[in-house]
């Protein structure tokens, strides 16, 4: 699934490493308000996702909108590490590890909430 308001898609043989977004405000989304994770292309199911920073983003749901936040690795090669959410809102809920808004599997690592 790729769908999102923020949808990192790893493919191929690419890197996606060092990338910052911030002050975002989010009208509308159909489904997600983040969702980072691999996708196969050409055979391969890229390198690396690392070092990603999401700051002060804020969705404001309309008409009983629900948005998520998905960090999904692949394997122990294929992993997602290094993310940072600060001051991240769906509504007035922030996203911190504990969030039910928020998802990941064993293979994401190096997260942190401020």
């Amino acid at each position: 699934n790729w769908t999102g308001a923020f949808s990192v898609m790893c493919g191929g043989t690419n890197i996606l490493r060092d990338v910052t977004l911030e002050r975002v405000n989010v009208a509308f989304t159909e489904l997600d308000l983040i969702r980072i994770r691999y996708a196969e292309d050409g055979g391969y199911y890229g390198t690396s996702i690392e070092d990603f920073t999401f700051r002060d983003i804020r969705f404001t749901p309309k008409g009983g909108q629900i948005a998520g936040v998905y960090l999904q690795g692949l394997d122990k090669k294929h992993t997602v590490k290094g993310v940072t959410f600060e001051n991240v809102y769906v509504g007035n809920e922030k996203i911190t590890s504990k969030s039910s808004l928020f998802h990941k599997n064993s293979y994401v690592s190096k997260l942190s909430f401020k």
